[in-house]
């Protein structure tokens, strides 16, 4: 066999094996390669908070402190952290919330209920609530943010 017409066969067959697999759907969970045993999802927000701000932040911590163990305990995620980085200066908040698989994360996973439901249990005047709420939308606002998410090892 000539070189030549080794190409032609081997040729096609080395472009078909090396062409890239077809890509998924936005949104949808890899298979259960990803659901490994010891492992869980950290989904963090890093927000660029004004330093006037972050105190009033810090006030409305003892309602978010209720409501991250409330949710723990109903199952919505396995841990929520508020941090305030005191000598950042750029990103100085961080909201961070480990769930035990990437599933939480897809719209229409039920977590968004989940955590409305304990915060309602938290705090069940409404009134209250939407107060609590518009603080929270004065605060965290629309200011420079990022979000990142990652895996991490957890024991299960």
């Amino acid at each position: 066999m000539t070189f030549r017409s080794y190409l032609t066969v081997v040729g096609p067959l080395a472009i078909l094996l090396t062409v890239a697999p077809p890509v998924r759907a936005q949104g949808a969970i890899p298979p259960a390669i990803y659901d490994t045993t010891g492992t869980a999802w950290v989904y963090a927000t890093y927000l660029a908070v004004p330093w006037p701000k972050v105190d009033s932040l810090v006030k409305l911590e003892r309602f978010h402190s209720a409501w991250r163990d409330r949710s723990i305990e109903m199952g919505c995620f396995l841990d929520h952290v508020f941090l305030i980085h005191q000598t950042g200066d750029e990103y100085n908040v961080l909201y961070a919330t480990t769930y035990g698989s990437p599933r939480p994360l897809v719209p229409g996973s039920g977590v968004r209920e989940c955590r409305q439901q304990a915060w309602e249990e938290i705090v069940p005047d409404s009134t209250l609530r939407a107060e609590i709420q518009a603080g929270l939308n004065y605060v965290n606002g629309d200011y420079k943010h990022y979000d990142r998410i990652w895996w991490v090892p957890y024991p299960n």
